[in-house]
């Protein structure tokens, strides 16, 4: 039976080998050796500043680790990876996996065994992964030999759409090309989502990042920004990383996703300059001058 699903833009990492754990251990900012099998975590891969390169979502399957990144993102975050890897004894491939949006309702229809409360379900060929958040989102991570259940005739713009809203509406974050080494990851709320552990070893950038947490406070963070209209003027689409700014003019921060959707409107989330910003104050990105959207604090206890 095929079911309704949408295709998402990620590309698969596979790191296998005796010291894939050793090596990614001190890349990573998320604890490796805590992650259990029926789990999956978000990660962020940092340069020396602390500055995020690299934000995915990683299992472990048999010989190694499977993770997924934004495909805008992938070969980047490979490159640098493999500079460090030529002193390990483990292989970086991509590998032929592809993700698909779900929720709980479709989710069902392909995994016949589907226990809500799982945040890990299936095994190493096909498996889903269910998001933090209020939408009781699922990824479902399949290879090209378990993919049967996906039909692209299904598919489409709005669905996809939809369902990165949601995602968005939940508070997670995402990586692009465009915003590659520009943000360190407490600006982008990853602690909350448990992307980094503060209690590991070393890693590249983690410097950086304990001294926010353990010496100050960022004075940037990441905010819901949600619009009032159901489209986008002109259909056109504010650049990823653009300037974002008061409805009096005032530059307050830059643009980590955007997307407009039929179900939720206007969906944003956007560093800020938490010392300039109130609750509910209205702001404007940069090329999108006539959209006016609503700040919103996230809250990630729900």
């Amino acid at each position: 039976m095929t079911h309704v699903l949408t295709k998402l833009p990620y590309r698969f990492l596979s790191v296998k080998g005796i010291d894939a754990e050793k090596f990614l251990q001190g890349q990573c900012s998320c604890d490796l050796r805590e992650l259990e099998s029926d789990n999956f975590t978000l990660g962020t891969l940092n340069d020396p500043k602390g500055r995020m390169y690299g934000l995915f979502k990683i299992i472990r399957i048999k010989d190694g680790f499977l993770a997924s990144f934004e495909q805008s993102t992938f070969d980047t975050a490979l490159s640098k990876l493999n500079k460090y890897a030529v002193f390990f004894k483990c292989e970086l491939l991509e590998t032929n996996y592809s993700s698909f949006g779900s929720d709980s309702r479709e989710i069902q229809g392909v995994f016949p065994n589907f226990d809500s409360k799982a945040t890990k379900i299936g095994d190493d060929h096909c498996l889903a992964i269910k998001l933090p958040g209020q939408h009781q989102l699922y990824e479902i991570w399949a290879n090209s030999e378990a993919s049967s259940f996906y039909d692209p005739k299904h598919d489409n713009a709005c669905v996809l759409n939809d369902w990165l809203a949601c995602e968005t509406l939940d508070g997670i974050p995402q990586l692009y090309e465009q915003t590659q080494g520009k943000f360190i990851l407490q600006e982008l709320n990853l602690q909350e989502l448990g992307a980094v552990s503060f209690k590991k070893g070393c890693y590249t950038g983690q410097e950086i990042i304990a001294r926010i947490k353990f010496l100050g406070k960022s004075k940037k963070r990441m905010f819901l920004l949600q619009g009032t209209t159901n489209s986008v003027s002109s259909g056109r689409q504010p650049s990823l990383g653009a300037a974002v700014h008061t409805a009096t003019g005032q530059k307050i921060g830059k643009l980590i996703r955007f997307h407009s959707s039929q179900s939720a409107g206007l969906v944003a989330l956007a560093v800020l300059n938490q010392d300039l910003i109130k609750d509910s104050e209205e702001v404007y990105i940069e090329d999108l001058e006539a959209e006016l959207l609503k700040v919103q604090d996230i809250n990630y206890k729900a």
